[in-house]
């Protein structure tokens, strides 16, 4: 049920959820995920992705008890992350943990009890039991007064014989003479638990007392009025006895009449606010920008992931047979190349990977694992220079790149106006929709790499440009590439990278250590030069474009 409840589905969810394949690949694909990154990454990674990606935090905090159920699921994260870090655990080794603990009756150690803040000053309801050991400022008793005794009228109950033997009696004939000794033994018991429950209080106790049914067999009974049978006596009676007894302990005991007045909680006086008017002015054109939202009608800063389809073809292509170029288009195909490419290993390419990974995007995996299959092979195997045959994506390992580089970097005043017209860009600029003229550029460069000492930037385009292999030789990547703006993205992503590599790699030289730009046109990619469009802007051009947008070099 918990686990169910994080996640937001219910058991009829669960059902629906395994009658639709579709679905069913897609909820397994995700948790093949979350997998692979316990394995490869560490527990406390795949912990927070399933939480982010689950929603877990919205499904939780729907429950009443939902600050409750969250805090204790962020604290079971701290604890077993401890335990990862502590013991070297693997998967194995931690799941192992987790079943040697739920299932045995251990004392939890200080650090693994957590109590919100918003519980310290709620009242506490425990059993006597759990109760041993504790300690409260002030304990409430409301049924000391209860004295029913099971075995009183049990066919079949334990007792000890005079031998002190631990005997059950099925129905004896002696079965009544052994009863009062399994009476006594049992009032014994319940004088025990009542001596633990009054002694948990550190200032006070508080106890009902009056002449109500079954109470002469109560631990209270025996101890305020040993051998009188309380539920004969009137209320004036046990009311003097009680102030009597108070009496002569008033630092003690005190007796207070119980109010037969219904309890009605107390009315909280309500306030009305009213929010105060602001009487400032805010400075519209000071923002965070980045290229997606000078290119296109959004204010939505995010990766640019081919949304625009820029070739539409009436028919497909190729009707009798799937190809990359009849493969589907526009936003969810460049997230998904984008995703396939951003996961898979360059070195070591997976075809279950391309499996998952169209799975999840919605796609039908067996029509299109072949298509893609090849796809990944051309990107991988093409060289990126056509005079070094060996210069190609394959020879890139995990560590030597990165993926969605995030960055920012301030914008002077009119800086990209500036900066555009100076270098011979304004019919460029001037076909962005662009407001802001001052705060922070931000963007999202698909990977940065390293190869034999240079660094590289490289954008992946899913988009489709024609049907025929020539739509991606150089001259038309040329005019798509003005055309749609990406020859400014790329050079505010390289002024991006230029000075975090001047921050970060020591002795660092634009000449020496910048190798180029790639926009790869995963379509078009094969041997002969089709599909990549290269550049390398000048040194001059770069420091200038730097110093014009403003705050660095």
């Amino acid at each position: 049920a918990l686990t169910t409840d994080m996640l937001g589905v219910s058991g009829s969810d669960l059902h629906t959820l395994m009658e639709n394949d579709r679905e069913w690949q897609k909820c397994l694909n995700r948790f093949q995920y979350y997998h692979y990154l316990w394995r490869d990454v560490g527990f406390i990674q795949m912990y927070r992705t399933m939480l982010l990606k689950d929603n877990v935090f919205q499904h939780l905090l729907h429950f009443p008890d939902g600050e409750r159920r969250l805090t204790n699921v962020l604290h079971i994260a701290e604890i077993l992350q401890n335990i990862t870090v502590q013991y070297k655990f693997g998967i194995n080794g931690l799941c192992q943990w987790i079943n040697q603990h739920s299932l045995q009756d251990m004392e939890i150690a200080d650090e693994q009890q957590l109590r919100l803040e918003s519980d310290e000053k709620l009242v506490k309801i425990m059993t006597i039991h759990k109760s041993k050991g504790l300690e409260y400022p002030i304990v409430f008793c409301p049924f000391a007064w209860e004295g029913h005794l099971h075995n009183e009228k049990a066919k079949q109950f334990i007792f000890h014989n005079e031998n002190h033997e631990s005997t059950l009696d099925l129905g004896s004939s002696k079965q009544e003479d052994h009863r009062k000794q399994a009476l006594k033994e049992e009032q014994a018991e319940e004088l025990r638990l009542f001596y633990v429950a009054v002694t948990r209080a550190k200032h006070r106790c508080y106890l009902i007392w009056g002449p109500i049914n079954e109470t002469s067999n109560s631990p209270l009974s025996h101890l305020l009025s040993p051998g009188i049978n309380v539920e004969k006596l009137d209320d004036m009676t046990m009311l003097e006895n009680l102030q009597a007894l108070a009496h002569g302990k008033p630092w003690q005991i005190s007796q207070i009449p119980i109010d037969p007045t219904p309890y009605h909680r107390p009315i909280v006086k309500t306030e009305t606010h009213t929010a105060r008017s602001f009487l400032g002015k805010i400075d519209k054109g000071w923002k965070v920008s980045s290229f997606t939202s000078l290119s296109r009608t959004t204010a939505v800063d995010q990766p640019d992931y081919d949304e625009i389809t820029l070739f539409r073809p009436k028919d497909n292509p190729f009707p009798n047979k799937n190809h990359i170029f009849s493969f589907p288009r526009g936003a969810r195909a460049g997230n998904f190349m984008h995703a396939l490419f951003e996961n898979l290993d360059f070195t070591k390419p997976n075809a279950e990977l391309v499996f998952n990974k169209l799975a999840e995007f919605g796609y039908n995996a067996d029509r299109w694992q072949e298509v893609i299959n090849l796809l990944v092979e051309n990107v991988l195997n093409t060289p990126l220079e056509t005079q070094q045959k060996e210069f190609t994506l394959s020879r890139i390992s995990y560590d030597k790149r990165l993926n969605e580089l995030e960055f920012y970097y301030p914008l002077a005043p009119n800086g990209l106006e500036m900066a555009f017209t100076k270098f011979g860009y304004r019919t460029e600029f001037n076909r962005l929709e662009f407001s802001p003229v001052r705060g922070f550029m931000k963007g999202y460069i698909d990977m940065v790499f390293e190869y034999e000492g240079r660094y590289y930037l490289l954008d992946y385009k899913s988009n489709l440009l024609g049907t025929q292999q020539e739509d991606y030789e150089e001259n038309k990547l040329k005019t798509v590439m003005t055309h749609e703006g990406y020859i400014l993205q790329y050079h505010i992503y390289v002024v991006a990278l230029h000075r975090y590599l001047s921050s970060r790699l020591p002795g660092y030289c634009y000449n020496k250590h910048f190798g180029g730009v790639y926009y790869l046109f995963l379509r078009g990619m094969t041997e002969g030069n089709f599909g990549i469009y290269r550049d390398r802007p000048d040194e001059a051009l770069i420091n200038g474009l730097s110093v014009s947008l403003g705050g660095g070099i």
